[in-house]
């Protein structure tokens, strides 16, 4: 499946978000003309993917128009979409882009929707979530039904249809066995032309992964099935920097220190490590200022003072934000058992694993923070 690339792999652009844009628009717009009868399937794509009822022709569509990636207009209704096949949702841009909606038309209805390749949960209630995986589908039958003429266009769409399905699949196969790619956990940081260089494997997956940068999205899926795991909180996160995802937790809300400022204390993980940290709630707001020295210096003394949490790395001091934070290795010498064979990283841990091994440094930085750290600070920040 994965040896033949389509055109859209060829020349490189079956990863890029704006094809994929411009491909639905293309689909959804009068001057395609790959369907047997162009209304009826614009109509059932309106009706199976935005789930609207009896809707209308559509009357214009656009991209990039305003910084919202698909714009799509009927008499009654206008359909917004934000497209994030890879990256992430940032600088609460969907509460902008939604008001920017509503100020322009405000006198239709409007519906937004979040179109992800692994269907990623929207930040915001009033985006419905939507996946690359729903398109397929409904493209899929409008195939089966034979829609499509064997013409330009259809021909077109046919190779969309097969990029769409590689790269869901892939997500398929990658979950099966994620210890079995391991690329996507030591390459995510690594530039495109870097990835090329490395010629260690034959693996045709791999190489997908790797040619069309699905890296740091496969190990957002990673974390997702270790959520599956662990016990439901409602501060659980995952995000990524320079190419690597995130997992973490605040477990410690909203914290009003003594000098009147709010605080959430928790932890993250990100490529072999485990932090413990201190961040205002105001973060993009913040000046390192606002976090009180007293709690830099407990952190700073963690090392020393309290050797038993295994943080081995000195303390990140604040640089412009009210954050800091300690760092250790995560230790998976736990799962280092003969029944299980050595392991050697932690990617090799299945996910249920690796939650198992989460909620021990959960414990740790809860009995850290609360026994430690805050009894102390209440002590001195009064």
């Amino acid at each position: 499946m994965y040896s033949k690339r389509t055109f859209f792999e060829f020349i490189s652009l079956a990863d890029a978000e704006l094809i994929h844009s411009q491909m639905i628009a293309w689909i959804l717009s009068k001057d395609f003309q790959g369907f047997k009868d162009p209304v009826y399937c614009r109509k059932e794509i309106l009706i199976n993917f935005f789930g609207l009822k009896d809707p209308e022709d559509i009357v214009e569509i656009s991209t990039e128009s305003d910084s919202i990636d698909i714009l799509i207009k009927l008499d009654n209704i206008v359909l917004c979409i934000e497209n994030k096949l890879k990256s992430s949702q940032h600088s609460d841009q969907l509460n902008k882009y939604k008001n920017f909606i509503d100020s322009h038309y405000g006198d239709v209805e409007r519906s937004f929707y979040y179109l992800t390749l692994i269907d990623e949960d929207s930040e915001n209630q009033d985006w419905i979530n939507k996946s690359f995986r729903d398109l397929l589908s409904v493209l899929n039958k409008l195939e089966k039904d034979e829609h499509i003429f064997k013409e330009r266009e259809g021909f077109i769409l046919k190779e969309y249809i097969n990029t769409l399905e590689k790269l869901t699949g892939a997500i398929d196969l990658f979950l099966k066995e994620p210890k079995s790619m391991p690329n996507v956990f030591s390459e995510a940081n690594l530039k495109k032309s870097q990835k090329r260089a490395i010629m260690d494997t034959k693996n045709e997956l791999q190489l997908f992964i790797r040619e069309n940068q699905l890296e740091t999205l496969f190990q957002k899926l990673y974390f997702r099935e270790v959520l599956k795991n662990l016990p439901p909180q409602r501060y659980y996160y995952i995000n990524e920097t320079r190419g690597d995802a995130i997992l973490g937790i605040i477990t410690i809300p909203e914290r009003r220190l003594g000098n009147g400022k709010y605080f959430n204390f928790g932890l993250d993980f990100q490529r072999g490590t485990v932090k413990t940290f201190c961040v205002s709630t105001d973060y993009f707001g913040s000046n390192k200022n606002d976090l009180p020295q007293e709690i830099l210096e407990l952190f700073k003394n963690i090392q020393t003072q309290h050797p038993q949490f295994g943080y081995t790395k000195r303390v990140n001091s604040p640089i412009s934000k009210a954050l800091c934070s300690v760092s250790k290795p995560l230790n998976i010498m736990s799962f280092s058992e003969p029944s299980l064979g050595e392991i050697r990283h932690w990617w090799e841990l299945s996910p249920k694993q690796f939650a198992e091994l989460f909620m021990k440094e959960i414990e740790l930085t809860n009995d850290l923070l609360n026994n430690y750290i805050l009894i102390k600070t209440d002590e001195v920040l009064v």
